[in-house]
């Protein structure tokens, strides 16, 4: 989150026309999406134009193989999503599970696995799906406090 707000002061203070500018926008889009900030991360890219064109630097490449990496967690996200809806528990957690070792700076993908385990503590009582689900907010309040406040409720566990 800090290397989030570095990155956006640094491009405030280039000046538009300076290599250096594309290059910071290329390590903010990469801290963005790592982060599960996918939609900042397409705006950065939008402005720096990575979409269109080859990378150019480390950091472009860097971000290329991120985003790749992102695109195929991203569909084990939507399996889950899509197992959830047909009841199968052990299924999306299984799915969740391959996203986040895919992208295990992403607290995004951590905290959806949390809500599974969640759920399925609520269904079965299990202290082993509620420690689960207990280490995986533990995860989003490491990778990301700002988002972990706003979910600090859901982080107790449910009576």
């Amino acid at each position: 989150m800090e290397a989030i707000r570095i990155y956006q002061r640094l491009m405030k203070s280039q000046p538009k026309e300076q290599s250096s500018k594309h290059n910071l926008a290329a390590k903010l889009a990469y801290a963005q999406l790592i982060v599960g900030r996918d939609e900042d991360a397409g705006e950065t890219m939008q402005r720096i134009h990575l979409t269109d064109h080859e990378a150019d630097c480390p950091e472009e490449v860097r971000l290329k193989k991120l985003l790749d990496d992102y695109r195929s967690a991203s569909l084990q996200i939507d399996r889950a999503t899509k197992l959830l809806s047909e009841k199968d528990d052990k299924g999306a957690i299984s799915a969740y599970k391959l996203a986040v070792q895919q992208m295990p700076q992403n607290a995004e993908f951590h905290l959806l696995l949390a809500y599974a385990y969640r759920a399925k503590y609520r269904r079965t009582r299990a202290a082993a799906d509620w420690r689960e689900a207990l280490r995986e907010f533990e995860a989003v309040k490491r990778l990301d406090p700002d988002e972990y406040r706003k979910i600090r409720q859901d982080a107790t566990k449910p009576s």
